[in-house]
């Protein structure tokens, strides 16, 4: 690199501090507006004094000036004393009062019985469920013989009789659920519905 070169290169980076030196000290109002003001004599910064004027300097801390009286300087400030800070207290989440998901009115009657009978976890999966195979209806059939809310197809019939005895009704809906619960396994299998 020639000498004039390294001079060319000195100046430009001169410029550019002394430039980010201006601009800084009047973002921060260390530098008076006055100070700004474009003329022959002043380095200026183009169009930072105009956008002072109209904006006023930006401080970030502004921090007033000592008062007789106050601490100034030449004076030891005294040392902050650490103040407590209160905890947050927790507030409380109320419980829902409405239930996690809607469904029709014909399946959302059925939750209380459903929330007895299946695992609070699962009560808004058995009742769309049981929006898709039944529609709420205790007495719809299916195509093969499904019967009641979950559609329990006549196949479980033997199983039904064991666990409810010989008279069993798939169409009540207290077995019907009951019944759906042992077929999947507590709610947790949900194979043999084709809605699940």
């Amino acid at each position: 690199m020639n000498a004039r070169a390294t001079r060319v290169a000195t100046t430009s980076i001169i410029a550019a501090v002394m430039f980010l030196v201006v601009g800084i000290a009047a973002i921060t109002g260390a530098l008076p507006v006055s100070a700004l003001q474009e003329s022959d004599n002043d380095v200026s910064v183009p169009g930072l004094a105009s956008q002072v004027e109209r904006e006023g300097p930006v401080l970030a801390n502004p921090e007033p000036e000592p008062t007789p009286g106050q601490h100034g300087i030449g004076e030891d400030e005294p040392t902050p004393q650490p103040t407590a800070t209160p905890a947050p207290q927790p507030t409380a989440t109320p419980a829902p009062t409405q239930p996690s998901s809607t469904f029709p009115h014909a399946v959302e009657r059925w939750r209380p019985l459903v929330h007895d009978v299946f695992p609070a976890y699962s009560v808004d999966r058995v009742l769309g469920i049981m929006q898709c195979e039944s529609n709420g209806n205790p007495n719809a059939t299916g195509l093969s013989g499904e019967a009641g809310l979950m559609q329990i197809h006549p196949i479980h019939e033997a199983r039904a009789r064991e666990l409810f005895g010989p008279g069993v009704n798939l169409y009540d809906p207290e077995t019907n659920l009951r019944m759906a619960y042992e077929l999947s396994s507590g709610g947790s299998n949900w194979g043999p519905w084709t809605c699940a």
